[in-house]
């Protein structure tokens, strides 16, 4: 047993919902340090004895680890069972194997590739066999859409073989369909069932041409691979019949080596065996193939045998055959192709073809019988055949034929060593009777003599329709492994191995049964007076409990026997979600008496009105079929809640009026049960609500508190979501506060995320605000104690997480499962923060523990930056440019009292890159600012920045740019930054450089026109090449080149002048 191994950190194993069911026998070794026998489920020997603590710590340990797995506590969800007569609560997950193959439109794809490829997004067709239809059998495929493929987890497997030689590997409960008892648990069957094999075609309709090789293949499809010595290889592109039908040749008269690196002489080939026949037949076909499809032709060599090879060493060539899927090795070990199994059905065809004309036969007996058939040494191939066959509705048989050591000779190595040779086991795959026919049509012989003799047959014999059915030949234990399923909704079967099977399904009750749920939103009940509405909350269960026994007899069910004993014993979950914000609301701790006491109340009630509303509906139409069967343990159940219920002494007088109520109901409907029964075996159950609680705008799901007073979940598309708790105004308007208090607090816990030195807060009403998570968080046992008072009043279990924190041991989760086995629950499970890989919800992102330092006595305060929004209505600007042949607007908002603040820039057409990068950047731009980054240093950085477009500028101020961002920023600065300012960044207006330019020709000291040319020195020093240019331009060195020598050019009026050859930017 292993339950802390590295598949713990997989997303498959930390998504699904894993759990212990554990005996009271256990559990009381484990308080009394005993030994506890391990038995086997089949035969009840004793398999091992372990140490019941050990294990248990086990338990713990790998909760610890990942929140998984839950306990089940099987004892008591017994004692609490309505329907005992009928059969213990366990636990079921009919599924299959990893490498079971399932009839789709896109071929026979694996059920783990399907898994992996679904999570990718991809979507299948699976083909459902409408014999199983309920309403209209018929022998007739079709293709519908599965609602789901899910993993379920790792069980028991059973490995099935049939007369007709499928396989089929399955858990000992999954069901098979059976034309004389319908539908069978593998662990049922008889030899005496008939399994249906698939009879009909599946065509793999949406199956791609494109090559599927297998991960981590070195070579990829149409890549040409030059080589050292030989002519360059060239890889197919996607599939032709010509390649199908040679690679359907090489898996039967045919290998493949993959070589040893290192090792000389052994090196990768790929070798076509021909006989002297088919030499004429093949041979030249396929030498033109491999050369049209590869780029070379391998030259054929005659053996001392009289076969002749094809054989290539080209290791591009091995590397993509092996990707495909093709073994490499010996015979037995040959299988057919992964990528074969997932192409058209034409490919499929062609490959079957060439298969059938390299080791196939058409061959008649002693006794005129006739039969098409494929000999090999590797079971496995002719069951993928068999498969493949049945994807055409082709049935076929195995038969074994020589036995393993009849066949013995010995030959002479290459080096001189003698050597003797055994035959391995032969197998002989067998088309007969009115399937031969249907192979003539879809596959066929390309084989000039085979296809003679075929035709021959089918010309003067007539092929009778025999039974395809098959039976049960063995049955195994096949050890563990992850299985899975898929939910068809047609019929609720599909065709897994060429075999028609069953759906899965799943529930904590009796087997193949399921339960109709629905929740109230408490807070919906709760007065603004702070009382609870006892009686609009009853005529409320009274309603759901109607409503959710009628619609049992018009859902649909995934299977025929869950459809029956859900109608025979028509359970209900009524539940109700908000609890937290409930408690909350009517300023009670959830951890404590008062909270404790209300939710019991609340529970009781709920439980004992659906009861006593299944009785009254009892008296009208009867109980439920199963009651007669389980009158006693059903009534001895009822009396259990109705003496939890009486034995309830709530504080508070809002509690104790519904306890008031609750008790009546339990005895009124007790009193009518025992008269007349129930038409219900289950009335309620705690869901976890989580979409529904959204779609009723809880605070707070189920019977869980609220998380967090501000939490942020992550959507299944992708980010996030702040969710802000809506019951904190409420709650303190019922404690007293003021409205100013009321906003200075929620104003606080906005942005901190909790109550702890909230303004004008008490500190004895913090506990009111606790949460599950956070910097007050419920201590651990205060959820076990919440679950304990509710769960006497809950037919079934209660989906409810314990909330530990991150530092919590795993002791700690020791002693939570072992106080829920105490205090009575029927289920537990523990939730420690951060312990999974993927976090739903969560209070912030997970941080690196500080480590530990020095306690100091002065306060550490923390300066952040703080962000000035801009208001809604704000003073702005916009800026038609053109920079080149780019032509743009530029949007600038400011504050009204102080400066810019907020930048769009529009550029390029409307969903463009160029666009999208544009509104990035100025969202970027603007959000910085809005944290208090100087306009200044965005000008500094961008100003002068050189790509295109660039050029000319139709701004008389700024009569050319470098680039967009060299025009954006100066324009920007021109605008909003002052005269001092720009002087020292050289940004001036057309006015303010001929006015300069002005006062140096008439000798006059011009004050701006002095400040312009100042060069500032950073008093840092020179740290990098960009400084050093600073320091020997100036700032102001927003001039361009000189078109003509590439000389910085110098300001001149509104344009520019080059030193160097007298060149101007066209204007001065």
């Amino acid at each position: 047993m292993d339950l802390g191994g590295h598949d713990i950190v997989s997303v498959q194993y930390q998504n699904a919902n894993n759990s212990v069911r554990v005996s009271e026998e256990f559990m009381t070794a484990v308080e009394e340090g005993k030994p506890f026998d391990l038995v086997g489920r089949l035969d009840g020997s004793v398999i091992k004895t372990v140490d019941a603590r050990e294990l248990f710590r086990k338990l713990a340990q790998a909760a610890w680890e990942c929140a998984d797995p839950g306990i089940q506590y099987d004892d008591t969800i017994n004692n609490w069972h309505t329907c005992s007569e009928t059969g213990r609560i366990t636990a079921s997950n009919p599924c299959f194997t990893g490498d079971t193959l399932v009839h789709t439109d896109k071929g026979l794809i694996r059920f783990d590739a399907m898994i992996e490829r679904s999570q990718r997004g991809e979507t299948f067709g699976v083909y459902t066999h409408d014999a199983t239809n309920q309403d209209a059998p018929a022998d007739r495929v079709e293709l519908t859409t599965p609602k789901a493929v899910m993993v379920t987890g790792t069980n028991e497997i059973s490995r099935l073989e049939f007369s007709n030689g499928m396989v089929l590997r399955c858990t000992p409960n999954h069901r098979i369909w059976t034309t004389n008892r319908g539908y069978v648990e593998a662990k049922d069957l008889l030899e005496t069932d008939r399994v249906l094999p698939l009879n009909l075609p599946t065509p793999a309709s949406a199956a791609s041409r494109e090559f599927s090789l297998a991960p981590g293949t070195k070579v990829t499809a149409g890549q040409v691979v030059p080589t050292k010595w030989q002519r360059e290889t060239r890889l197919p592109e996607k599939w032709t019949e010509e390649f199908a039908h040679l690679l359907g040749w090489l898996v039967g008269d045919g290998s493949l080596r993959t070589g040893t690196p290192g090792v000389r002489g052994d090196n990768p080939n790929a070798t076509w065996v021909y006989s002297a026949r088919d030499r004429e037949l093949f041979l030249e076909t396929h030498q033109q193939s491999l050369a049209q499809l590869f780029g070379f032709t391998p030259k054929p060599s005659e053996q001392p045998n009289g076969t002749v090879q094809l054989r290539s060493s080209r290791g591009a060539m091995v590397d993509f055959l092996v990707g495909l899927g093709v073994t490499a090795g010996r015979a037995a070990e040959k299988r057919v192709p992964t990528a074969v199994m997932e192409s058209p059905t034409e490919i499929q065809a062609e490959f079957l073809r060439g298969l059938f004309d390299a080791d196939g036969c058409a061959a008649e007996t002693a006794n005129d019988t006739r039969y098409v058939g494929l000999g090999s040494v590797s079971i496995k191939l002719l069951q993928d055949v068999q498969r493949m066959l049945a994807c055409f509705g082709i049935g076929s048989r195995i038969y074994k034929t020589r036995g393993e050591g009849d066949t013995r000779f010995t030959y002479t190595t290459v080096t001189g060593l003698d050597r003797e040779y055994t035959g391995g086991q032969l197998y002989d795959l067998r088309i007969s009777g009115a399937n031969i026919p249907k192979f003539a049509a879809a596959i066929g012989f390309g084989h000039e003599d085979k296809s003679a003799r075929l035709g021959a047959w089918l010309g003067k014999h007539r092929f009778y329709q025999t039974d395809q059915t098959a039976h049960l030949v063995s049955r195994e234990f096949d050890g563990f492994e992850t299985t899975y399923n898929l939910a068809e909704p047609r019929n609720h079967s599909y065709i897994a191995n060429g075999l028609v099977v069953r759906n899965c399904s799943e529930y904590l009750h009796l087997d193949d049964t399921s339960c109709n749920l629905a929740s109230l939103n408490l807070l919906k009940f709760l007065n603004a007076d702070g009382s609870f509405d006892v009686t609009q909350f009853v005529k409320s269960v009274e309603l759901v409990i109607t409503a959710m026994d009628i619609s049992i007899s018009f859902a649909d069910f995934p299977t025929q026997k869950i459809t029956e004993n859900t109608r025979a014993y028509r359970q209900l979950g009524i539940g109700y979600a908000n609890l937290g914000a409930l408690l909350m609301a009517s300023s009670l701790p959830y951890d404590s008496e008062g909270g404790r006491g209300l939710a019991a109340a609340i529970t009781a009630l709920m439980t004992g009105t659906a009861y006593r509303r299944s009785a009254e509906l009892a008296g009208v139409v009867g109980p439920y079929d199963g009651y007669a069967r389980n009158e006693v343990p059903h009534k001895r159940v009822m009396q259990k809640h109705a003496d939890a219920a009486a034995e309830l002494k709530p504080p508070g007088a809002v509690a104790k009026a519904v306890v008031k109520e609750a008790q009546r109901q339990w005895q009124q409907g007790n009193k009518l049960g025992n008269g007349q029964g129930w038409r219900n075996s289950q009335s309620s159950v705690l869901a976890p609500t989580g979409t529904i609680g959204f779609m009723m705008d809880c605070d707070t799901t189920g019977v869980e508190p609220d998380l967090a007073l501000v939490k942020f979940k992550k959507l299944v598309g992708g980010g996030s979501m702040q969710i802000v708790n809506q019951t904190v105004p409420r709650a303190l308007r019922n404690l007293g506060y003021q409205e100013e208090q009321i906003e200075a607090i929620t104003e606080h816990i906005a942005a901190t995320g909790h109550v702890v030195d909230a303004p004008g807060l008490r500190p004895e009403h913090y506990a009111v605000f606790d949460c599950a998570m956070g910097d007050r968080s419920i201590e651990p046992r205060g959820h076990v104690l919440m679950m304990a008072a509710v769960q006497p009043f809950i037919s079934g279990a209660i989906s409810k997480t314990v909330n530990m924190p991150e530092s919590a041991t795993v002791e700690d989760v020791e002693k939570m499962y072992f106080d829920g086995w105490r205090l009575g629950l029927k289920a537990l499970a523990i939730y420690r923060d951060n312990c999974k890989v993927g976090q739903p919800l969560s209070v912030s992102k997970r941080e690196t523990a500080p480590a530990a330092v020095e306690t100091v006595v002065e306060k550490v305060v923390e300066y952040k930056p703080i962000r000035k929004r801009l208001p809604k209505k704000r003073p702005s600007q916009t800026v038609s440019f053109a920079v080149g042949d780019a032509e743009g607007y530029l949007t600038a908002s400011s504050y009204p009292d102080d400066g810019l603040g907020e930048v769009f820039l529009k550029l390029g057409k409307q969903g463009s890159t160029l666009a999208g990068v544009m509104d990035a950047f100025s969202i970027a731009v603007s959000v910085a600012l809005q944290y208090g980054v100087p306009l200044t240093t965005y000008v500094e950085k961008f100003m002068n920045m050189k790509f295109e477009p660039a050029g000319m500028t139709d701004d008389p101020d700024i009569r050319i740019a470098n680039s967009v961002m060299d025009y954006i920023f100066r324009r920007l600065a021109l605008d909003f930054l002052t005269y001092e300012q720009r002087a020292e960044l050289g940004v001036f207006t057309a006015s303010e450089r001929a006015a300069r330019l002005a006062a140096e020709e008439a000798g006059v000291e011009y004050e701006h026109a002095i400040e312009a040319t100042a060069v500032v020195v950073p008093a840092g020093g020179v740290g990098s090449s960009t400084e050093v240019l600073e320091v020997l331009t100036g700032k102001a060195s927003d001039a361009p080149l000189c078109y003509t020598c590439g000389t910085k050019m110098r300001p001149a009026g509104s344009c520019y002048v080059c030193e160097g050859c007298g060149s101007t930017s066209g204007c001065s």
